[in-house]
């Protein structure tokens, strides 16, 4: 089992740290991993991408070029990742910032609300945790437990762990 996801976005929509959640659960589950972060220098507005592999095997390259499962959290990111995206591949996309776009025939697009979903839980941003939780459900390979778990010992103190846990039920339920 190889599996290639890439998550992008501005920066400030909590990209990295979803894919560190995602990259540390994956290695509690005994899969190797690799993390490979891409980001522009600004703090928040730039564009910020992510490249996650976990696989049973040994990994050749942290480098996604054609992911299995790609998640678009801005229009930019969308439009420039979009066409590398396998096919049969998912795309999970925040619709409530990209509203509309053309569709490949051979791709499963998933319009996933985060925003108006977090807003349920807290005026804080939990988005990024609704859209983990759809991810994790679509890839069916990392337990919520196992998420659960990382956000014990990863989750920064101003956010609290009940509410990630929520947001990211929400999001997986919705899929």
């Amino acid at each position: 089992m190889n599996l290639e996801v890439l998550f992008s976005g501005f920066g400030g929509q909590g990209i990295l740290f979803i894919s560190k959640m995602l990259s540390y659960a994956a290695l509690e589950s005994g899969l190797n991993v690799t993390w490979f972060p891409s980001y522009g220098p600004e703090m928040r507005g730039g564009t910020a991408s992510c490249s996650v592999v976990m696989s049973d095997r040994k990994i050749l390259s942290p480098i996604v070029l054609r992911p299995k499962y790609m998640v678009a959290m801005n229009y930019p990111s969308f439009n420039k990742y979009e066409s590398k995206v396998l096919d049969s591949g998912f795309m999970l996309i925040n619709s409530d910032i990209v509203k509309s776009y053309n569709r490949r025939s051979s791709v499963n697009y998933l319009d996933i609300p985060i925003q108006s979903m977090a807003k349920s839980i807290s005026e804080k941003v939990f988005g990024n945790i609704v859209m983990l939780g759809s991810l994790i459900k679509v890839m069916n390979k990392i337990s919520m437990d196992s998420i659960f778990d990382v956000f014990t010992s990863y989750t920064n103190a101003k956010f609290s762990i009940e509410d990630n846990k929520r947001a990211l039920k929400i999001g997986y339920d919705f899929v």
